[in-house]
């Protein structure tokens, strides 16, 4: 089971997609899904070394009609079954966390609902005329638009269509929320980008630009050409903002993964057994490390739903006195009147009591458990 992972389709990126893999990898997302559109260089001879240490998957798609938004649900029936979470760009877009460095402690906040909506910011050509040496993030830090327009990280298991490369249909109840937890029904919203954004490459240099417009467009729908180097040449007239958010958050994770077996140790930091995870969080209570304990429950949580895990959750909370927390793990183990484990919360349930004196309480708990 992945947590956060990222399906894209691609075209003649072959100059470009190595970086874009690299960067998400060392934010936290854990496999890539990549959709290969008949590119003249195959992107499984681009990344031979992401393939080969699990990564990466790459999938050959030929469609000349509507191609991303049938690569989009193909991903979702094949894969979504081994993702808690999947994000849906482009190879010119990079999401950026701005609070914290890892994308997963991000989606922990949003495990509620059924997608994240986060923003475009459109950064600039920067004057290059020509591609520039380095790569994307080094070469261009001027944002030129705030865009309204906005991309999707879903929960599979809570989507049932592919409305458009922007948005989805959901199932069950289930909605997208922006980062302050507002419904976004549609592809474009209100600009917010406080604590998450995507800064969309749309334009490169004008050699790079060139390209993008003759490859054509991944929905199908033809390019109008005037109109795109008129938008260009609108663009390079502004001065920009600059943000350098990306690089920073570079800086940070480069001195603690410089290499692709750190990225690796990264991308697997969820594949322990849950037999493994309950050994290391029952460890660490029996030495009163609680903080390690709250960091294992944390991580443990993503990958396995399970009963275990809810009652090992609340009596770390309860440890932390964190009590809020210690209640919503208690409620979902007495939810269930069949749970085996029923028992167990009832006895944390008591020492919750207990711990707030509230002596009445924790001894009518204990008079009606024996």
């Amino acid at each position: 089971m992945h947590y956060a992972t990222i399906c894209a389709i691609a075209k003649n990126e072959e100059s470009f997609i190595r970086e874009w893999v690299e960067y998400h990898l060392l934010i936290g997302f854990e496999h890539i899904y990549i959709y290969d559109n008949n590119s003249r260089v195959p992107i499984s001879e681009a990344l031979p070394e992401y393939i080969d240490s699990g990564l990466v998957t790459v999938i050959n798609s030929s469609r000349d009609v509507d191609q991303q938004r049938i690569a989009y649900m193909d991903c979702l029936q094949k894969y979504g079954i081994q993702c808690k979470w999947m994000a849906f760009i482009d190879i010119d877009e990079f999401i950026v966390p701005k609070s914290g460095n890892d994308i997963r402690d991000i989606l922990d906040r949003y495990i509620d609902y059924g997608g994240l909506a986060i923003h475009w910011k459109m950064f600039g050509s920067g004057g290059h005329r020509t591609r520039p040496a380095g790569g994307v993030i080094k070469n261009y830090d001027k944002v030129v638009s705030f865009d309204n327009h906005i991309k999707s990280i879903v929960q599979p298991k809570k989507v049932d269509k592919v409305f458009t490369p922007h948005s989805f249909g959901y199932k069950d109840g289930s909605f997208c929320v922006n980062e302050d937890c507002i419904p976004v029904a549609s592809y474009q919203s209100y600009h917010i980008s406080r604590t998450i954004q995507v800064n969309h490459y749309y334009y490169k240099s004008l050699e790079d630009f060139k390209d993008k417009i003759e490859r054509g467009c991944a929905t199908g729908v033809d390019r109008d050409h005037a109109a795109a180097f008129a938008d260009f040449a609108r663009q390079e007239s502004q001065e920009g903002i600059l943000d350098q958010t990306i690089q920073s958050l570079i800086e940070q994770k480069k001195s603690c993964m410089p290499t692709l077996e750190d990225i690796c140790k990264n991308a697997s930091v969820g594949q322990k057994s849950l037999a493994e995870f309950e050994s290391l969080i029952t460890d660490c209570i029996s030495i009163n490390k609680i903080g390690l304990a709250l960091n294992s429950v944390r991580i443990c949580s993503r990958y396995y739903d399970a009963p275990i895990v809810w009652l090992l959750a609340a009596r770390v909370h309860l440890l932390a006195e964190h009590h809020t927390e210690c209640l919503y793990y208690l409620q979902k183990l007495l939810v269930d009147v069949d749970n085996p484990l029923r028992a167990g919360a009832y006895g944390c349930l008591a020492d919750y009591y207990q711990f707030l004196q509230n002596a009445d309480a924790a001894n009518s708990l204990q008079r009606a458990m024996s």
